[in-house]
């Protein structure tokens, strides 16, 4: 939920809840289809570290510590369930992968259906108080990825449209 009047200072032109509303709507009025997201074969140690970069250069080591059979099996198993739990929870039994990075993974194989989750996101939408991220766990993802959605539908924007411009308020 949007907290009138919350901010985060260094958050540039929209660090507030008005501030922010404004972006959407002049980013919706600009609309154009956005371009697909690359297809990586994330189930390869190598592209898997890609994403791993991507999310956050301090951890892309940790990619090349899991070997390929292991990769392909947590990441099919997770790719093709429909329990939204299992689906978010099980990237995480990869080294070095978190919320943030399960939520990459997932982000990149379903760009139409899962937000990245990151902390200047949650800051965008004013849920950072304090300025202290909060605990990642499966509560905060589904409430993340419900008001994603809802600001993509109400704006008529993609997923991935908003999670670029969360990340640049």
């Amino acid at each position: 939920m949007f907290k009138k009047g919350a901010g985060y200072p260094g958050l540039g032109r929209a660090n507030t809840f008005e501030k922010w509303q404004a972006l959407l709507e002049e980013m919706a009025k600009g609309f154009e289809a956005d371009k697909k997201i690359a297809d990586f074969d994330y189930k390869k140690p190598g592209e898997l570290e890609k994403l791993y970069r991507w999310k956050s250069p301090r951890i892309a080591h940790y990619a090349r510590k899991n070997d390929e059979a292991n990769i392909r099996k947590i990441l099919t198993d997770s790719l093709s369930t429909s329990n939204e739990c299992e689906r978010i929870i099980r990237p995480q039994c990869l080294r070095g992968a978190s919320w943030p990075v399960a939520s990459v993974i997932l982000h990149f194989a379903f760009p139409d259906k899962y937000p990245i989750l990151d902390f200047r996101a949650l800051c965008s939408l004013g849920w950072i108080e304090n300025h202290k991220v909060p605990q990642y766990n499966l509560c905060l993802w589904e409430k993340y990825c419900g008001e994603i959605r809802k600001i993509a539908r109400k704006y008529k924007l993609s997923i991935n449209r908003i999670v670029k411009n969360l990340f640049k308020l």
